[in-house]
């Protein structure tokens, strides 16, 4: 659609405008099923976003690959992005076709301070991707949050005692 090319190529106006002219914002581009707001939030087009915000675009819209804007957001380190989908209530859990979730993609780049803030918003550690991490046992999961409360560097081989 028009507002997803100019949400993915940078054209601020033309995503102004085409809202106020009957434009759906939650339209899908039709060769992989993205939406304006997820394009936004893998471009790291923030004033974009907002506005499509402001127009009532969906926060859990996927694509064909289950995608969501916050997955894209914590993989691409767009952390007020982030910021603002989780105000919007966007679902911290939610995997994509290869079962990766937010806080994974937030992991995996070493984003601390998103790693927190998912964690503070309801993320869990396995969340749905038991390819990765699998359920993780109690003991494990108290370690997890050890290590998080005592803001344990990411690849840190020093790992506090839970006793």
């Amino acid at each position: 659609t028009h507002i997803c090319t100019a949400s993915r190529n940078g054209h601020k106006s033309i995503v102004q405008l085409l809202p106020q002219i009957g434009a759906e914002v939650n339209a899908c581009d039709n060769n992989i099923k993205t939406t304006p707001l997820l394009e936004a939030s893998r471009n790291g087009h923030e004033s974009f976003f907002q506005l499509l915000l402001k127009s009532d675009a969906e926060v859990n819209a996927w694509d064909n690959n289950k995608t969501t804007p916050l997955l894209e957001a914590c993989r691409n380190g767009h952390k007020n992005t982030v910021l603002l989908l989780l105000q919007k209530c966007a679902e911290v859990n939610s995997p994509d076709a290869l079962r990766a979730t937010p806080l994974l993609a937030a992991r995996k780049n070493g984003d601390q301070n998103t790693v927190q803030l998912l964690l503070q918003n309801g993320a869990m550690w396995w969340g749905r991707n038991e390819s990765s991490l699998g359920r993780l046992p109690k003991c494990l999961w108290k370690q997890c949050h050890l290590l998080v409360n005592n803001n344990a560097e990411m690849g840190s081989e020093q790992v506090p005692s839970i006793h």
